[in-house]
Parts: structure tokens; C-alpha cells; sequence
């Protein structure tokens, strides 16, 4: 049986990391991944995956040039492409409307949204091919405003539009925008340490709170999620905002017992 093959940005940390895991360990695939992090400083998890599945290409998202090397580095070591994970993305500047800075406003668009659409562009071709599927990782931004988040909320709420759109228009391919929850990332981190300065304190100390508390999401979870989805997403998800433990998402867990 021939080997799935997907591409997953964000790949180096978080949610991205875990994704690339379940698709190569538990699901036998194959994965171009990429991020910004060089790939001398990759973490152990993905330096000790075979290289017969799985490549890594360090870039920014936002470089054409990156998309092109990322599709063509897939059919150059498999000849497919069958999904792609749309995971980049960044919170800051978390700052109020009334003192925006819009070149940072700008910077967040071109990372969380444009490069979402233009590496799509790229990838539609092979996908229409091998009837693939696109994971676009959304958040419960996208549906809830925070003060001092709105350029990050208005990426989200227009990824998951973009998520609708393209459903309608490439009907042969499987798109879904997925909510991850409250995961233990670095962007976590960072709502901590510099959050306060641009949210409420109330909205501040209820991230701070769920870290004390052991209640943010380990990146595994969603990340096995997205990974499944991307792997065995049925036709019937598609244009959907669905949370990552979604009942219909979680039936394919069986898939990588």
C-alpha cells in the first residue's frame, strides 16, 4: 500500500511537532514539515524519525519560494501529495485597536492568513489529484473576541471562512478548520508573560489559572486529532469548524491503535 504524503507547517514545536509524529509513528505516513526553527535545533522527537518519512525544510512561511520547495520536495522523495496542515501562526502583537500598530497588524495577516492561502494555491493541483485533505489549525478565537487580540481573532475568523469557501469550491477535496482547545505551547507562554499588557486582567489571570491548574491541553491531543483528520476526514466535514474532540474526529482514532 502506498504511503500517504502530507506537508505540515509549523512543524518544529507545539501542536505542528505532534502532528508530524502521529502522521510518521502512528499512522505510517509520510511528512515534508517546516518551520522556522533550523533544522540543526530540531527537537529529538523529529530528528529520530526515519528519513524514509520525513523531511524537514526550514523557512518562513510567508516565502513563496518556501511553498514551492515544500510541494516539490514531496514529489521529488514520493510523486504525491495527498494533505496539507496549515499550523504556522503567531498571537502578537497583542495590543487594543486604539494603539495598533498596522505593520504588525500586517506581519500577523501575511503569516496566519495569506501564506494559509497562497500555500494552498500551490498544493491544489495534487490535491484535486489524490482527492486529499486540508487541516486548517483555527482557534476558539476565531468566534471569541479578547481585548488586545483582534488581529489574531480576525486571522482565525477569516482562516475558517477561507476553510468554508474552499469547500465549496474544490468539492473533491476535504477541507476542515479545526478549534485545538487550550494547548501547552509557547504561545501559551507568552499570553502569560507579556499578555497583560494589552488584555484584561480577568481574561490574563484565567490563562495563568488553567497552567496552575494542570488544564491546558498536552500538544499530543490535538495534534493526534489533526493528524487523523487529515489521514481519514470524510466528505461529510467539509467547510466545518469542528473542535478537536469532536466526536466524528475521534471514530478515527481506531485508525492508529
Amino acid at each position: 500500500m502506498t504511503q500517504p504524503v502530507f506537508i505540515v507547517t509549523g512543524a518544529s514545536k507545539g501542536i505542528g511537532l505532534a502532528v508530524v509524529v502521529a502522521l510518521v509513528s502512528r499512522l505510517g505516513s509520510c511528512v515534508v514539515g517546516t518551520g522556522r526553527t533550523p533544522a540543526t535545533d530540531l527537537p529529538a522527537q523529529l530528528r529520530a524519525l526515519p528519513s524514509t518519512q520525513f523531511v524537514y525544510v526550514a523557512g518562513d512561511c510567508t516565502d513563496s519560494g518556501l511553498h514551492q520547495q515544500l510541494v516539490q520536495t514531496a514529489l521529488d522523495r514520493w510523486a504525491r501529495l495527498d494533505g496539507l496542515v496549515l499550523n504556522a501562526g503567531i498571537l502578537e502583537p497583542i495590543q487594543r485597536i486604539a494603539e495598533a500598530d498596522l505593520s504588525q497588524w500586517r506581519r500577523l495577516m501575511d503569516i496566519n492568513f495569506f501564506s494559509v492561502v497562497e500555500l494552498t494555491q500551490r498544493c491544489l493541483t495534487h490535491l484535486r489529484a489524490s482527492k486529499g485533505r486540508i487541516v486548517l489549525v483555527s482557534s476558539g478565537a476565531a468566534v471569541n473576541a479578547y481585548t488586545g487580540w483582534a488581529p489574531y481573532c480576525t486571522s482565525k475568523a477569516a482562516m475558517n471562512m477561507f476553510s468554508r469557501g474552499l469547500a465549496i469550491e474544490e468539492p473533491d477535496i476535504v477541507t476542515v478548520a479545526l478549534r485545538p482547545g487550550v494547548v501547552d505551547t509557547g504561545m501559551q507562554s507568552l499570553i502569560r508573560s507579556d499578555g497583560l499588557a494589552g488584555m484584561t486582567s480577568e481574561q490574563h489571570s484565567k490563562f495563568v489559572q488553567l497552567k496552575e491548574d494542570g488544564n491546558l491541553l498536552p500538544p499530543e491531543k490535538p495534534g493526534l486529532a489533526i493528524a487523523l483528520l487529515v489521514r481519514y476526514g470524510e466528505a461529510s466535514l467539509s467547510g466545518e469548524f469542528v473542535n478537536w474532540d469532536d466526536a466524528r474526529v475521534a471514530a478515527y482514532t481506531a485508525h492508529a491503535e
